[in-house]
């Protein structure tokens, strides 16, 4: 199953760090490398 073009587990991923101390600075590396990955607007 996907929303967005993404897994349920990436959205997983993301709710249970937030819900843990520090996990969003744990995962935030991943996401900035996801993001850098997305074609510009431009």
């Amino acid at each position: 199953m996907t929303v967005n073009k993404r897994p349920i587990k990436w959205a997983a991923k993301y709710f249970i760090a937030a819900l843990v101390p520090f996990g969003p600075f744990v995962v935030d590396g991943s996401l900035k490398r996801e993001m850098a990955e997305l074609p510009d607007d431009d």
